[in-house]
């Protein structure tokens, strides 16, 4: 997307127009760009993907409920920026709905991390964000990709996929194997679903 196509979105959002525009190449879900407005002040604006996320809406109220409780000394808090008429998303006319962010200043994303202590680093801030949560009340919060978090379906998933693996595939996941069922054994005791 252009650059006068970026800045008629994020004035939707903003008064203040965008000096630069980057792509932000990475991720595999929405198209996300990386913006810097004329104050210097920088924001993450993302095409929210419809195939994946069929109710942008709902996503959004469930961000919007969760990022008050995100709040820690060790965990840098996002900021969901309201379009300039109080609504969570913007939609264009080609119906596509965009949402904007704070930037987190100094921030990498990875598809895969370049070595062991970026990923433990993104464990331990999984972690954060589960302990950051545990007092939100799951009811209120819609359910936005069908299963998404059951262990039951992605077990299943996990065995069909045994089944209908090559033996080429077979051989290099052999060493994980049996650490992936012994897991999902002891994960078995603490499922609900």
């Amino acid at each position: 997307m252009n650059k006068p196509g970026i800045q008629e979105i994020f004035s939707k959002f903003s008064d203040c127009p965008v000096f630069s525009v980057k792509p932000v190449n990475q991720g595999l879900i929405n198209t996300t760009f990386l913006l810097t407005d004329q104050e210097g002040k920088q924001f993450i604006l993302q095409q929210v993907n419809r195939e994946v996320f069929p109710e942008p809406l709902q996503l959004m109220q469930n961000i919007a409920r969760a990022l008050p409780l995100l709040s820690d000394p060790d965990y840098h808090a996002l900021t969901l920026y309201r379009t300039l008429e109080d609504k969570l998303l913007f939609r264009d006319r080609h119906e596509n709905y965009w949402r904007l962010l704070s930037y987190v200043p100094g921030s990498e994303a990875y598809d895969l991390p370049p070595e062991l202590k970026v990923a433990e680093k993104a464990g331990w801030l999984v972690g954060k964000f589960h302990s950051l949560l545990q007092t939100a009340d799951p009811s209120e919060y819609h359910v936005v990709i069908l299963d998404f978090h059951s262990l039951q379906h992605r077990y299943r998933q996990f065995e069909e996929a045994l089944l209908q693996a090559k033996e080429e595939g077979l051989a290099k996941i052999k060493p994980l194997l049996g650490f992936i069922t012994h897991t999902a054994a002891i994960l078995q005791e603490y499922t609900s679903d």
